[in-house]
């Protein structure tokens, strides 16, 4: 969107040991075309939590669940709304997302889907 990729990129592919998967012409190409616009789908928040808040004695509506790495966890707060699927219900989030990507791209928002996943 920036036509960079942030830091926590580089990071991660000197860690896998991948940095000549990043060609620096693809990088000029990124700085150059940077996109028209967000094509966004909303379907469900996620609270995100370090695994330092997990050892607190903080009671769950469902067991935390590793997210892409062990640094970042899944959690269920008891004091929300789930579906049965355990996807959190919090519509008001969709108004305070679209303001941070315009706060942080300043590009126009559009909702490609919506929606919230149920048991037919």
């Amino acid at each position: 969107m920036l036509g960079i990729f942030p830091n926590c990129f580089y990071e991660a592919i000197e860690k896998f040991n991948l940095s000549d998967m990043v060609l620096e012409e693809d990088l000029n190409l990124m700085k150059k075309k940077t996109l028209d616009l967000i094509g966004w789908n909303y379907y469900r928040p996620a609270i995100i939590a370090s695994p330092k808040r997990l050892n607190k004695n903080i009671e769950w509506h469902n067991n935390p669940g590793h997210f892409i790495t062990k640094e970042a966890w899944i959690v269920y707060p008891k004091n929300e709304r789930y579906t049965a699927w355990k996807w959190l219900i919090k519509p008001e989030y969709l108004s305070i997302a679209s303001h941070v990507l315009w706060e942080k791209y300043n590009k126009p928002l559009m909702i490609l889907e919506n929606g919230i996943g149920y048991f037919d």
